[in-house]
């Protein structure tokens, strides 16, 4: 392999990518999901069209030197005018647009794996014949060595999306009082009149907004230490069901409603992953919303002494009873999410009794006895507005994995013909469903 080729390569390839529709793609992506998958996935695609265009490059060099010297400085020639009459305007939008149709595709729970393989498509399909590879089938005739050019190409690709997936980050907090620091590779009439955008699908309206630039200001990593904060707080939910809590807070937040509502909230784990969602949406340019968190911070039956959820350090021991309001506070607090969450503490049915809040959003984890858990649902399902959603957790249709109470009100709500369920955005043992019409007898 010969290093000046690849270097040669290496050197062609970046400049060809900055910025490119790829780039764009991968700097709103990233902003709406973990930067390491759409990196991973990204770069997964141009290794993969990179080989192609080697292979391409090696089958125009077995041709006679006469007609390979034309078809390259053909191809060359096409790459220049190509460069001159596209505009970076044009490379941005058509990143926005493939960006917004992954993240329809995403809209609800994502796992890791879920984000690179979308990502790899998007970019596999934005990057299919472009400028670039047309470069590198040019770079691989006429130098004849697959291997140095393909090795350049690679470590290209890998370093050109490392900005666009991390550029998010160099916005510092507002609050803090540091000049915004723009990314080093926008353009001056860029940055001047316009953001970048991209289309989310929200219900059957469409809601637009702006990622990447000056929108993004300190919320979105506000939102990433959110999440950091409910990973790291005590609590029994699963980081996949947790993000896909938030993805629903995010969406509820988006669509308009401004009050949602969590019954149990123990520690304050999902309390965090809510609020995270609804920091995420704020970042978009949505109203704030309010998650009201209810509990009596006393602890379902599994959590009271000689059952196998119990935890001893959260005793109050001058009154002998469960006492989570405190950890709860305190996690809330630590994480900043004051302004997002509040606390309602009390019996949740006494409280949805005498409540007039119409929720957007409706998440009920509370109490898994027959009682509490018919309690929780009879007393909230009627405030989900029309349009909004009913999550419940610890829905086991085996017996053998968990309590049937929680079960059974799934089955219900789906019965009741009020709601329908969405399978893309339940994981695990969350199941969520939408609300179609108004509760049976409502006017």
């Amino acid at each position: 392999m010969n290093l000046a080729v690849a270097a040669t390569t290496f050197a062609l390839v970046i400049p060809a990518e900055l910025p490119d529709k790829t780039f764009i793609s991968c700097l709103v992506l990233s902003s709406r999901h973990r930067p390491l998958p759409v990196w991973v996935g990204a770069v997964s695609a141009l290794v993969v069209q990179a080989g192609i265009a080697v292979v391409a490059g090696g089958l125009l060099a077995l041709l006679p030197k006469l007609a390979v010297r034309s078809a390259v400085a053909a191809l060359f020639l096409g790459g220049a005018v190509y460069l001159l009459v596209s505009t970076e305007r044009g490379e941005q939008k058509r990143g926005e647009v493939l960006a917004s149709g992954e993240d329809k595709a995403l809209e609800g729970a994502v796992s890791f794996w879920r984000v690179t393989a979308i990502t790899f498509g998007i970019v596999a399909l934005a990057e299919f014949g472009d400028i670039t590879q047309v470069l590198i089938a040019n770079l691989s005739a006429h130098y004849r060595d697959q291997t140095a050019v393909f090795t350049g190409a690679a470590l290209g690709f890998a370093l050109v999306c490392l900005p666009g997936t991390r550029s998010h980050a160099l916005y510092p907090s507002e609050s803090s009082g540091v000049s915004r620091v723009w990314p080093y590779w926008a353009s001056a009439s860029t940055l001047s009149s316009r953001s970048l955008r991209a289309e989310t699908g929200v219900g059957n309206g469409t809601f637009w907004h702006r990622v990447g630039l000056r929108a993004q200001l300190n919320t979105p990593s506000r939102s990433s230490r959110l999440l950091s904060a409910a990973r790291k707080t005590k609590g029994f939910m699963p980081d996949d069901e947790g993000r896909a809590l938030a993805t629903l807070a995010r969406r509820a937040t988006i669509a308009g409603h401004q009050s949602l509502v969590e019954i149990g909230a123990y520690c304050g784990r999902s309390s965090l992953y809510l609020a995270s969602g609804v920091a995420d949406a704020i970042s978009t340019g949505a109203p704030a919303a309010l998650v009201f968190s209810i509990d009596h911070h006393h602890g379902s039956e599994e959590n009271q002494a000689g059952w196998e959820y119990h935890d001893e350090t959260l005793v109050d021991f001058e009154t002998g009873r469960l006492d989570t309001l405190f950890s709860w506070r305190k996690a809330v607090e630590s994480a900043g999410a004051e302004d997002l969450i509040v606390a309602v503490v009390g019996d949740s049915a006494a409280i949805a009794n005498r409540s007039q809040i119409n929720a957007g959003l409706v998440f009920i984890d509370g109490g898994h006895g027959e009682g509490p858990a018919w309690a929780d649902y009879q007393g909230w399902s009627p405030r989900v507005t029309v349009g909004g959603w009913l999550a419940i957790h610890d829905v086991f249709p085996d017996p053998n994995d968990g309590g049937r109470p929680p079960f059974e009100v799934y089955r219900r709500a789906l019965s009741s013909g009020e709601f329908v369920e969405e399978l893309a955005a339940g994981v695990g043992s969350l199941r969520v469903l939408r609300r179609l019409r108004g509760p049976q007898g409502a006017r």
